[in-house]
């Protein structure tokens, strides 16, 4: 039988508008020019300074800068200073009674818009731990419950889900902590069937001792060109599971690409290795180039945390089984091959996180912690600019950058580079007349207007076959009336229906209009 693609089913009333997070600049730069940009004429970056204590520094100015392309210094063209530090309200702790009923969410308008969060959780991947997955739900909930401010907007992903889960940014606590509770490990499938849950697998022995009437024998279970087979195809599994996860992450970008300024992203992940255990570099390598060349372009930053928290990189585990007769490095070899298991698995994480001018976090057990400093450094960022010679687009080389402060005891956090090729500027794809309308449905971010709740739930009969249903809520407060004759009010809304693939591509749709009268008496 044949899988169906998963679709995602959205709804929106043509009343309703999508906005985006607008930045509030000290030196205003344009909104379309308040993203890093790569052309033949100018080349800008986006980047924080932060002292020793971490705290970022925002009076600098071109002076205090210097520029080098591939070791070469280049002359500063556009400089701006981007304040996005929003008037931040009281933050309203959540109790962990559930009976006790959370805030109402408030509404966000371009006025008092906060930060723009997204959590991306890497359950899907076949290091995936069952301590690392309680960690990242309890980090997420801790954020949500104690640190997220009312004006924020936040998203939640799971990479196990894939692409075709279609996450908008709310400020909604109670949705996201329902969503936040869902994070569990689960058995793998497929070609990461062998993880357990465990950080290891159980390290078994290879010998096996047979006894029989001729007397006692060892055996040897598997050869050495056997195990070598093994570990290729284990490896080779794990690379494709890698390149999922990167094409969801790709997924998550693509949907911020549409939103102005500097996006802070987290990756919670128990690794992301770029190597065999032979040493030769997977095929994912080229992938995450690829995915951190489209996120600064996007002007999205990546911190990634190593959910596993503080363990021992080698130690030795009670089910393992270790006979010092038969090897008496036993114990040794074991504690080594795990040690590289671990830093291989650290390297993709490491890497992302660099190169797009984030932070990398490993062996820390309270996930919420390093999630609040480094959200403490992203109220502002330098954007700077400058004209490229004709060498930096000949070829798809890498052009590494490095951008010092002139100013003892101050450190620049920027991403490492870009390669040689022109950023095509964002063009949607336009379906119909009511492009404007797709182009909403697919930008993460919803503007305050219409407050539309959403339950949509799968359905499967005989006569109807597959039947995806929508139970829509509307306040009544945010609809207007006109009066009628008879004593009657009338409204009338646009709806408009549109099915998407798992690439926010249209493949159904329509479009209908709903008036309805009710008596003026009965209102309120």
């Amino acid at each position: 039988m044949k899988k169906a693609c998963p679709l995602i089913v959205l709804f929106i009333l043509s009343l309703s508008a999508f906005g985006q997070q607008t930045p509030t600049p000290e030196a205003s730069p344009s909104a379309e020019n308040d993203v890093v940009k790569i052309t033949t004429k100018l080349v800008q970056l986006d980047l924080i300074v932060v002292d020793k204590d971490g705290k970022q520094v925002r009076n600098l100015t071109p002076a205090d800068f210097e520029v080098l392309e591939d070791g070469k210094p280049q002359k500063i063209s556009n400089f701006s200073y981007v304040n996005t530090e929003t008037r931040q309200a009281a933050t309203q702790v959540i109790s962990k009674d559930k009976n006790v009923p959370a805030p109402p969410p408030v509404k966000v308008t371009a006025a008092n818009a906060g930060r723009l969060i997204t959590f991306i959780v890497d359950d899907g991947n076949c290091y995936a731990s069952n301590v690392g997955m309680i960690a990242s739900r309890e980090g997420i909930q801790k954020f949500i419950r104690e640190q997220m401010q009312p004006t924020d907007m936040v998203a939640i992903y799971q990479t196990r889900s894939g692409s075709s889960t279609f996450q908008q940014y709310t400020n909604d606590k109670t949705r996201l902590l329902k969503i936040a509770g869902k994070i569990n490990w689960r058995p793998s499938i497929g070609s990461c069937s062998g993880n357990d849950g465990s950080f290891f697998t159980a390290a078994r022995s290879n010998t096996l001792i047979k006894q029989s009437s001729g007397g006692t024998s060892v055996q040897t279970i598997e050869s050495a060109s056997d195990r070598k087979t093994r570990e290729h195809l284990e490896d080779a599994a794990a690379n494709n599971q890698i390149v999922g996860t990167l094409g969801v992450i790709r997924y998550v970008v693509q949907g911020l690409q549409r939103v102005p300024g500097r996006k802070t992203v987290f990756l919670l992940s128990d690794g992301i290795p770029l190597r065999e255990r032979d040493g030769r570099p997977l095929s994912a390598v080229d992938v995450l180039r690829d995915l951190t060349d489209f996120s600064n372009r996007a002007s999205v930053v990546f911190n990634v945390i190593d959910v596993r928290g503080l363990f021992d990189e080698g130690m030795i585990e009670a089910r393992d089984e270790v006979y010092a007769q038969d090897d008496i490095l036993a114990t040794t070899n074991i504690r080594n091959e795990r040690f590289n298991v671990v830093v291989n698995s650290r390297d993709g994480m490491a890497f992302l996180a660099r190169e797009t001018g984030g932070k990398f976090t490993y062996n820390q057990n309270y996930l919420d912690g390093p999630i609040k400093r480094d959200l403490a450094v992203e109220t502002g960022y330098y954007l700077i600019a400058y004209e490229p010679s004709d060498e930096t687009f000949k070829g798809k080389k890498f052009n590494k950058i490095q951008i010092k402060v002139n100013q003892p005891g101050l450190k620049v956090v920027a991403r490492a580079g870009f390669f040689g090729t022109v950023a095509e500027p964002y063009e949607p794809k336009r379906k119909s007349e009511s492009s404007d309308l797709y182009e909403a449905i697919a930008a993460p971010l919803p503007q305050a207007g219409l407050n539309v709740q959403l339950t949509a739930y799968f359905v499967n009969s005989p006569e109807g076959g597959n039947v995806v249903r929508a139970l829509f809520h509307l306040d009544g407060k945010e609809i207007t009336f006109v009066d009628e004759k008879g004593g009657l009010k009338k409204a009338a809304l646009d709806v408009v229906a549109v099915t998407l693939d798992e690439k926010n591509r249209v493949v159904d749709e329509f479009t209908r209009g709903h008036t309805f009268k009710v008596d003026a008496a009965t209102m309120p």
